[in-house]
């Protein structure tokens, strides 16, 4: 009994192997269909993407065709508006130059009428005023002779006075030299040692004082005004000063360091 059931037990695993392979082959059978029916299908649908990309170029082509078709049409219309516009701009602009070029003209004439009357006019003003010139110039001739007939008598007395004045000059450079000499104490300073400088310390109503260099130091220049210079009894007054001051030593007292009379107000440094 348990060889039979062996055997039964056999049989049925015999029964599912035999099942179990047909199984496989049915499956093999049906991968082997799946993957024809796939190819087949990729194959069509190769064929429909190649169908699809040519329709594609087809349209683009054509669209490109039509495109250029039309931006060609467009230039030929925008070119033959373009050049209508120009020759009817060139008609409109040589018409006004035209109408320009005749009123320009017409007010040329216009001007030219006008200076033509203004100059006519002009040139009897000017001989009217060359005529009064002649006259005016025949007076001012008179006149210029009898200035020169009086600037001869001017001449003859500005002479007489400069002589005087030389008189009078040389009469005072004596009295200077003379006050000179009796200040022989106080040393003479050449002018041409001194450097005037632009920097003033005060005035008043007799001179000024300015910062000047004697001997590479700096020293106080008082000097006389040009109009008191003249007279020989302000210089007077200023070498009894100088004489003064040349006794005079303290330390709170700026001393005298000498005297010039050629120093000029314009030598300046």
């Amino acid at each position: 009994q348990v060889l039979e059931q062996v055997e039964e037990k056999n049989r049925q695993i015999e029964q599912k192997q035999k099942e179990l392979e047909a199984a496989v082959r049915e499956k093999s059978t049906m991968q082997a269909e799946m993957r024809d029916a796939m190819e087949t299908d990729m194959l069509e649908m190769r064929r429909q993407v190649e169908t699809l990309r040519r329709e594609k170029e087809a349209a683009v082509r054509h669209a490109r065709s039509e495109e250029r078709r039309e931006k060609e049409a467009a230039v030929r219309h925008a070119r033959s508006e373009e050049r209508r516009e120009k020759e009817a701009a060139v008609r409109h602009a040589r018409s006004e130059e035209r109408r320009e070029k005749e009123t320009a003209i017409r007010h040329a004439r216009d001007e030219e009428r006008r200076e033509k009357t203004i100059l006519e006019q002009e040139k009897a003003r000017l001989q009217r005023d060359f005529d009064q010139q002649q006259r005016e110039k025949t007076t001012l001739q008179q006149q210029v002779e009898s200035l020169r007939q009086n600037v001869r008598h001017a001449n003859d007395r500005r002479v007489q006075e400069l002589e005087q004045r030389l008189t009078a000059s040389t009469a005072a450079t004596e009295e200077i030299r003379q006050m000179l000499q009796q200040t022989e104490d106080v040393c003479s300073i050449p002018s041409r040692d001194i450097r005037l400088t632009d920097q003033k310390l005060g005035q008043g109503s007799y001179g000024e004082v300015r910062i000047a260099y004697w001997q590479g130091c700096p020293v106080a220049v008082k000097m006389l005004y040009e109009a008191l210079a003249e007279s020989p009894h302000n210089i007077q007054l200023l070498l009894q000063e100088v004489s003064i001051g040349w006794t005079i030593h303290h330390p709170n007292i700026a001393g005298v360091c000498g005297v010039t009379l050629e120093l000029q107000r314009e030598k300046k440094t």
